[in-house]
C-alpha cells in the first residue's frame, strides 16, 4: 500500500529502481531469518525459499543484471531467497547428509542452480 507510483504514459506503474523501507525489510527479514535445525523444519524451509524464487528475475544473464536496469525491487527479493536457499543447503548438507530428505533437497538445489545458471 506504500508503494510509490509513477505515471507512464496511460499506464500507472510502481516505480522500478528504488527499493523503498517496505522493500528494505522484506529482504533484512530474509537474509537474517534463522535457519532450523530440526531436519523436517529445515526441509519444510528449504521448499519455501524454494517456492520464492523467480527465476525469470534472478537468471544470470547480461540483459538481469544489475548494471544493466539498476536493478529492481522484484529481482533483490527473489536473490535474498537465492541466497536464503544456498544457506539451507549448507546447512542440509551438514546436519544430514546421509538421510533421504537430503537427497530431495540436493536434487532441487542443483535444477534450481542449473536453471539460475549459476553452477
Amino acid at each position: 500500500m506504500t508503494r510509490k507510483e509513477k505515471k507512464l504514459g496511460f499506464w500507472n506503474q510502481r516505480e522500478f529502481y528504488a527499493l523503498d523501507a517496505t522493500d528494505k525489510q522484506v529482504i533484512a527479514l530474509i537474509q537474517s531469518y534463522p535457519i532450523p535445525n530440526s531436519i523436517e523444519d529445515v526441509v519444510d524451509f528449504f521448499f519455501l525459499a524454494l517456492g520464492n524464487i523467480d527465476v525469470e528475475k534472478s537468471k544470470k544473464s547480461f540483459v538481469n543484471s544489475d548494471s544493466w536496469d539498476g536493478g529492481n525491487r522484484e529481482r533483490t527479493i527473489s536473490n535474498a531467497w537465492v541466497g536464503k536457499m544456498k544457506q539451507l543447503y549448507r546447512k542440509a548438507k551438514l546436519l544430514f547428509p546421509n538421510e533421504p530428505e537430503f537427497a530431495q533437497i540436493e536434487e532441487a538445489y542443483l535444477s534450481m542452480m542449473e536453471e539460475l545458471k549459476m553452477q
